[in-house]
Parts: C-alpha cells; sequence; structure tokens
C-alpha cells in the first residue's frame, strides 16, 4: 500500500508543471477529436509523455482536466498542452516535431483529427503549427515556424532596441563634434563593430554562450564608449546571462521530469512482479532475476562536434543495450520472466538517476546532449509502458475492465491491503478466463 500511495503522488507530480516559467511562458495546445466508430480515443494514456519537441528537446504533454467531450455526431475529444519556457525558442527559423499513434499500437482502425496551435497567453500570440487527419495511420511529422526576438524574449528584444539606440545617438554626436573628436573613423568603426557582434551574438544558441565570452565583450568596448551606451551594453549582457542560467534550469526541470516519469515506470514492472513473491526491497529477492542491464561510462564529450548525432551516441548505445536485455523476457508480446523484467527495470533506472546527477552537477549541459539524454530515456520508458497500465494491470489482463475498476476503487478504499493482494493475484492470470477464474469473478461482483 505504501508503495500504491508513493506511485499516486508521483503521478500526480507528473500532473503539473515542475516550476515557474522564467522566460515567456508558451504551451503547444493541441485539439484531439476522434471520430464515431473510431477504435481507440482521444484521452492520453500517460500525462506527461513526450507527444512534441521543440528544437529537438521533448516537452511534456498534459490533458487537460475535464476537456473530455463526446459530441452529438459521437465523436470524442480532449485538449492538452505542453507547457514550456521561451528559453527553449530560438530566434528565426524553429522546428516543433509532434508524434501520435493509438496506444493499442493498432492504427488501421483510427480516424482522428488533430489541430495543434503554438500559443503564449502573455504575449497573445497563437500561430498554427500542425493541421492532422489520421485514417488508418499514425503521425509523425515536424513544422518550421519564424519567430522573431520581441515574441522569444521581450526583455532582450527591449535591451538591444535601447542599445541601439543609445549607439545610433553617440554615433550621431561623434559626428556632429568630428573636428573635435580624435580618431573618428576608428571609434565609428568599433560602434558598428559592437553592433554587428550583439546582433550575432543574441542569434547564438544560449547552451554555446559562456559568461566569460560576455565579460570579455564589456571588457572590449567599455573604455571606448560614453557612459549611456556602455549602461544599455551591461544590461544587455547581464539579461544574456540570465538567459543562459534560465536555460539551464529549463533543461534541468525537464530531465527531473521525464526521470519521475521512468520511476513511474519501474513502479509499475516491480507492482506485478511483487505477484511472484519479488520483493524490491530486499537486495537478496534480486535472485529472481539477475539484472543483466549493463553499466555506461558516459564522457564528457560535449564540446566534441557531433558526439551526439546518430551513430556516435552513447545514451542511444545505452537504451538499445537496455532494451535488448529487456526483450529477452518478452515473448509473443507478454513478459514471461516478470521477475527478471523488473530486476532489469530497476537497474536501468538506477543508472539513469546516476547519469541525471552527474549531467546536473556538470558546470554546462549542451541542449544536444540534453536531449540525446532525454530521447534514449523515453525510448525505454515507453517500452515498458507498452506491457503495463498506469494503473497497474497488464494490458492483455483478461479480467474484466469493471472488475479492474471495482478493485481500484470501492475494495481498495475498503480493504487497502487484501484489495492489493487480490488484485496481484488476478495480474497473473493471462489468456481467456477458465470457468474456475470465471465463477472467481462473479463472486468478487457480487
Amino acid at each position: 500500500m505504501k508503495r500504491f500511495f508513493v506511485f499516486c503522488i508521483g503521478l500526480l507530480a507528473l500532473i503539473a508543471p515542475a516550476h515557474g516559467r522564467a522566460g515567456t511562458p508558451y504551451t503547444i495546445h493541441w485539439f484531439s477529436s476522434y471520430d464515431d466508430g473510431s477504435c481507440g480515443g482521444p484521452t492520453l494514456l500517460i500525462n506527461g509523455d513526450a507527444f512534441f519537441h521543440v528544437n529537438q528537446t521533448p516537452v511534456p504533454t498534459f490533458e487537460v482536466p475535464g476537456s473530455y467531450t463526446e459530441h452529438q455526431d459521437g465523436s470524442r475529444s480532449i485538449v492538452a498542452e505542453a507547457p514550456f519556457d521561451s528559453i527553449l525558442l530560438q530566434w528565426g527559423k524553429n522546428q516543433f516535431t509532434f508524434g501520435v499513434k493509438n496506444a493499442s499500437n493498432r492504427d488501421d482502425c483510427v480516424f482522428a483529427s488533430d489541430l495543434v496551435h503554438l500559443v503564449s497567453e502573455p504575449l497573445g500570440l497563437s500561430k498554427p503549427l500542425f493541421n492532422v487527419r489520421r485514417e488508418q495511420e499514425d503521425f509523425h511529422g515536424s513544422a518550421d515556424l519564424n519567430l522573431s526576438l520581441e515574441e522569444i524574449n521581450p526583455p532582450l528584444a527591449r535591451d538591444i532596441a535601447n542599445l541601439e539606440a543609445e549607439i545610433a545617438a553617440e554615433r550621431a554626436w561623434l559626428i556632429s563634434h568630428a573636428s573635435k573628436t580624435a580618431a573618428l573613423s576608428e571609434r565609428l568603426d568599433l560602434l558598428r563593430q559592437l553592433e554587428t557582434e550583439l546582433v550575432d551574438l543574441v542569434k547564438r544558441p544560449l547552451d554555446e554562450i559562456a559568461e566569460i565570452d560576455l565579460d570579455a565583450i564589456f571588457d572590449r568596448y567599455a573604455s571606448v564608449i560614453d557612459d549611456a551606451t556602455k549602461a544599455a551594453l551591461k544590461q544587455l549582457l547581464e539579461d544574456l546571462k540570465k538567459s543562459v542560467i534560465d536555460l539551464e534550469n529549463e533543461l534541468a526541470s525537464l530531465i527531473d521530469q521525464f526521470g519521475a516519469q521512468a520511476d513511474a515506470a519501474v513502479s509499475l514492472a516491480t507492482v506485478v512482479a511483487e505477484a511472484d513473491g519479488f520483493d524490491p526491497d530486499d537486495p537478496a529477492g534480486y535472485g529472481l532475476g539477475a539484472a543483466k542491464t549493463p553499466w555506461v561510462e558516459v564522457p564528457d564529450v560535449s564540446n566534441v562536434k557531433g558526439a551526439f548525432e546518430d551513430g556516435f551516441d552513447p545514451y542511444a548505445a545505452y537504451a538499445d543495450a537496455v532494451l535488448a536485455t529487456l526483450s529477452g523476457f518478452v515473448q509473443n508480446g507478454q513478459v514471461v520472466a516478470r521477475g527478471s523484467f523488473a530486476a532489469n527495470v530497476r537497474a536501468w533506472r538506477e543508472n539513469q538517476a546516476a547519469l541525471e546527477k552527474a549531467l546536473l552537477e556538470r558546470e554546462s549541459v549542451s541542449k544536444a546532449e540534453t536531449n540525446a539524454f532525454l530521447k534514449a530515456q523515453i525510448k525505454v520508458t515507453t517500452y515498458v509502458f507498452q506491457y503495463m497500465s498506469t494503473s497497474y494491470w497488464y494490458l492483455d489482463s483478461p479480467v474484466p475492465a469493471d472488475l479492474r475498476a471495482d478493485i481500484d476503487g470501492v475494495l481498495q478504499n475498503r480493504f487497502g491491503p487484501l484489495a492489493d493482494e487480490m488484485k496481484d493475484n488476478l495480474n497473473q492470470w493471462d489468456g481467456p478466463l477458465n470457468l474456475e477464474e470465471t465463477q472467481l469473478v462473479e463472486t468478487i461482483r457480487a
């Protein structure tokens, strides 16, 4: 019961964004509608799943509570949102990726429509991203969207405008006092150089900007510009430093959120394995299925160009090794060695936690590395959830849905641990119910 309670708390944590937005709040607004007669439905199987990527960074998606609607024409719809910080966006072209499929892995009977917008309420912004019609197929695609600096970082845009105004004013003063100004040409060239350098700087990815570089820019120009321009330059550089920190915090938050989802996957696998006598708190209990999940040493290659591209990515290689091990406990789409499956999932999660800690403690981590880490983690988590539902039942459980709901609801509230024990035993059933099992179902229902 304790583990069940902890897991519920974990799911609640997944449903809410992990922190207040430091930059401009954005969300990907998704309206999904399934036709009358379509298999599946618009409800998200797992709140917090990564249906969307922003410039290759996965962002968790959450179903808006109370949005599920059954319409007069028989169609069903929901609204889901993927909130994120504008710090993940960049000046100019941005890539948004969207992937959706039926939770049962059957898309040949799906007839659905998906309408997706990029929304920022503080800016009054709403821009279309995807208008998808799914007929007997899943969807995975991307859309590019150009955004101005004002749309992604208004304070920085104001800083640039203020600095440009001060540079223009200083340039005008120098020209009007040309006869009294020494080295006029050199000073005008420096102002032009400063203007160009700062525009290029703001267009660079934030994870490529180091504080020492910003300090060097200030030192390079501080002695040759007037006080007003110097103050505007200082404000711009300070806000850039803050944006770099905001990006680091946003990436750390995403690692935390998807890490919590991975913990949920571990809990799902473990609960069912307990039906076979597996005790996750007893180290000796792992003898039921020794973990074969390999440890992986991930060197700091964050400064190596292309280090996290396909074919070179150490996180992807590790995820593939884990999946190869887990798939050995699955036959014909079913987990046949539950203790071993659970032990290896838990070993993987312990390794992931160690890697998370190492990433968060490192002085700086690139977006490319964070994206690679999260992509690999989500790949394993998605595999685990192919066999388990978020309410701890096997996806192919023959136990009737109404009985599962009663055990998770009424019986759980009245009998607690006894309901858990009943659930663990019923979770061992597979295939069609025999006469004895059918009689037991009717007895419980009564």
